[in-house]
């Protein structure tokens, strides 16, 4: 009998990435990460910032991608937007930039949004030790 009547090695669930989109996000975010680092990219509101692709995560057609960043020394929520819009705007040219370095048969379209996994976690953390003092 084979594997696919019994249903074993199928996801679990079917929000689960699959280890193709996993590995998929996980070359677009060294890529990107590149892009930045070497100045590929120009635009006047990028000039002199740091920012951190944190994640990447890839559509199961691998079409779009989702680029999580995070801006480095940028703490004004209307700054970080700015930002992000202007991350937004130059996508192109960042899909122009890894396009020559993939192997997939389309170049993803490119979708940045804000981190914010880590103030969650510092927000959750305030609130553990908090409790933790209290009792």
């Amino acid at each position: 009998m084979s594997f696919h009547k019994k249903g074993i090695g199928k996801k679990t669930s079917p929000n689960m990435p699959s280890q193709r989109q996993l590995r998929v996000g996980e070359d677009l975010r060294h890529l990107i990460a590149k892009v930045f680092m070497h100045g590929e990219v120009y635009h006047p509101i990028l000039e002199g910032k740091s920012i951190t692709v944190t994640c990447v995560s890839a559509s199961p057609d691998l079409r779009k991608a989702s680029v999580f960043v995070l801006p480095l020394g940028i703490y004004e929520p209307e700054e970080i937007k700015k930002l992000i819009d202007c991350l937004n705007e130059v996508s192109s040219q960042i899909r122009h930039a890894i396009a020559p370095k993939i192997t997939f048969k389309y170049v993803p379209q490119l979708i940045f949004q804000e981190d914010t996994s880590f103030s969650y976690g510092s927000r959750i953390e305030a609130l553990i030790s908090k409790n933790i003092k209290e009792n």
